[in-house]
């Protein structure tokens, strides 16, 4: 099986989209995948058939809500359990048949249980579509910047612990995929068949323009275009 690891990197996140679309769009699809934050929404994204607009609108809706968050996250009401970001991303939502149909055998949601500070990875295709991508959102929940408390259960973006890890699925290659944040680490052959560096995306990560959105998604694309011509 071929399993990649996607990285947290917040609205970087659309560069890594464009480059796993331009590899489903060549058939090179995964049958594990292993994310925190942002890679498990570019990941949910490119394998459950989104297209270039459904991409834009999911960064560019999640930018809007960070850029709102300064002043009113300390405000009530509090969103306690996640109901506020529920609410205008569920039309993102897709059924687990369309991951399972694009390949997918596992997806592992990395986030970190604030009661005891430890790193969880979940399986989340044995869950119903819903619970699928309320965990998926956990796992990209950052308490105090999304809001003024823990919601979705006591979870935080799981990127703080460790932005790649491998699944305990049976994966014959795992594809370790970063923004060149980890280079200077040494790739543990034991754990890891390659490192796909993507091209540093423009601009901030909590902070990115249209330009810099559009920019971003084509040069991930025209990264993983030529990767999957090789």
């Amino acid at each position: 099986m071929l399993e990649f690891s996607l990285p947290g990197g917040g609205l970087w996140g659309i560069s890594l989209t464009g480059f796993l679309y331009a590899l489903r769009d060549r058939k090179l699809l995964p049958e594990v995948i292993s994310g925190v934050s942002s890679g498990n929404h570019a990941g949910y994204l490119a394998f459950s058939d989104g297209d270039y607009n459904k991409a834009m609108a999911w960064f560019r809706t999640s930018g809007e809500f960070l850029k709102s968050k300064p002043i009113r996250r300390f405000l009530p009401p509090y969103d306690m359990n996640g109901d506020h970001i529920s609410s205008f991303t569920l039309p993102f939502m897709v059924e687990n048949s369309v991951l399972k149909r694009n390949g997918l055998k596992h997806f592992y949601v990395g986030y970190i249980q604030t009661k005891n500070m430890r790193f969880v990875a979940e399986d989340v295709l044995v869950y119903d579509t819903y619970e699928v991508f309320r965990t998926i959102l956990k796992s990209s929940s950052i308490p105090f910047v999304t809001n003024f408390v823990p919601h979705f259960g006591g979870g935080i973006d799981g990127g703080f612990a460790k932005n790649n890890f491998a699944s305990p699925a049976d994966s014959q290659e795992r594809w370790m995929i970063t923004y060149g944040l980890s280079q200077r680490s040494p790739l543990d052959r034991k754990v890891w068949s390659r490192r796909v560096v993507l091209p540093k995306p423009v601009g901030s990560p909590l902070l990115l323009n249209e330009r810099h959105l559009v920019e971003n998604f084509h040069r991930g694309y025209e990264f993983g275009a030529t990767l999957a011509g090789i």
